[in-house]
């Protein structure tokens, strides 16, 4: 057989093996209106969790853009209503420079194009068939039980990840490898010895759980809403510049909630430094000069809702940068809603630029 037929017949056999290890997709397809009649123009920014499709492709969490022009939307999705592990898409629709509105997709498998009314579900419940009637809870940043010292590498977490691959760990902001910096068996975590926390350390874990489970069932905390969460701008401007935002309603404000916004920022293209500045309404509740030739910083700021005021706390740590931590008091008028902002700006002239990498704010209701 001639070396060019070996080829041809190598080639259509690795098209149709990359054919066959892809997932099924559905399309969904739509024209969307805005209520004055006029079309819809902007983006719908879709994020999911890790789930394993029904053909056992491995679908990694993961986000995906699309813009949406004239109204007309399509994208193709794997579907979630035929896995067992209660995956779902949410869904945020950005226009004008800010969320417009959320809601979450359960998308079952069909050869014809879907409507947006076909895949939309509730919050609190999943009506497509043959899903669970309560979507899996997660638990967001707990902080793992254990001694922090620099001897002890057994730390544990309040419930078991599932699957066991959702679990996110955070040493100082940065994300440890399973199998390199630690092993997990149920809800227990050990750290290899070269890696075992050392004091001061800074641990934050993130997981999936269980079907049936609620994040909030361990803690007793209710789960959160998601108000905003967005990647935001960036800026090579020497003065304070708006990177991004999120309107807080006024309905959210309610005495006994709690909101957390957390936010990464980055420089990027140099090494001029940056300065970053977090607003909640008119009060600064975090300003961080980072330093010539650090990358990344990221911080999480808590405000809670008493007596008409908001006390707030802010840890911000860098990539080289040691963590630090502030707190206040917030006095601004709930009864309009709050703009939480995000500055950016460089610390000298230079060729590179300060990004906001991502921010979001989220909402614990009171109960």
């Amino acid at each position: 057989m001639s070396g060019l037929r070996l080829i041809g017949l190598w080639g259509a056999a690795a098209v149709s093996l990359a054919a066959a290890s892809a997932p099924a997709l559905t399309t969904i397809q739509d024209v969307l209106y805005k209520a004055d009649g006029s079309r819809f123009n902007g983006l719908a920014v879709i994020e999911w969790k890790g789930f394993e499709a029904a053909d056992a492709t491995v679908v990694p969490t993961q986000m995906v853009t699309v813009q949406i022009r004239s109204g007309n939307l399509r994208v193709q999705l794997v579907p979630t209503t035929n896995v067992s592990n209660g995956a779902y898409y949410f869904v945020r629709y950005n226009s004008d420079g800010k969320i417009q509105f959320t809601e979450i997709w359960a998308v079952r498998p069909s050869v014809t194009p879907l409507k947006l009314r076909d895949v939309r579900i509730s919050r609190d419940s999943i009506i497509a068939p043959g899903l669970q009637t309560l979507m899996p809870g997660f638990v967001d940043s707990e902080t793992p039980a254990g001694a922090v010292d620099g001897s002890n590498a057994v730390f544990t977490l309040s419930q078991a990840p599932a699957p066991p691959a959702s679990l996110a760990l955070y040493r100082n902001g940065v994300l440890q490898k399973a199998g390199l910096d630690f092993t997990l068996n149920g809800n227990t975590v050990t750290f290899a010895a070269e890696s075992a926390p050392r004091s001061g350390d800074i641990l934050l874990a993130s997981y999936r759980l269980a079907e049936g489970s609620s994040g909030g069932a361990a803690s007793g905390a209710p789960a959160p809403e998601i108000l905003c969460s967005a990647a935001g701008e960036s800026t090579n401007s020497l003065a304070p510049s708006t990177l991004g935002s999120c309107f807080v309603p006024a309905a959210a404000l309610s005495e006994g909630s709690r909101i957390e916004v957390r936010y990464e920022f980055q420089q990027q293209g140099g090494t001029e430094g940056f300065i970053a500045q977090v607003l909640w309404g008119g009060n600064t509740v975090l300003t961080r000069g980072v330093l010539s030739g650090e990358p990344f910083l990221s911080g999480r700021s808590e405000f809670g809702f008493a007596g008409g005021r908001a006390q707030w706390t802010t840890v911000c740590w860098g990539s080289l940068s040691p963590w630090s931590a502030s707190m206040g008091e917030a006095t601004d008028d709930w009864s309009q809603g709050v703009l939480v902002t995000f500055l950016g700006q460089l610390s000298q002239p230079g060729a590179g630029s300060v990004r906001l990498r991502n921010f979001t704010v989220l909402r614990y209701p009171a109960r």
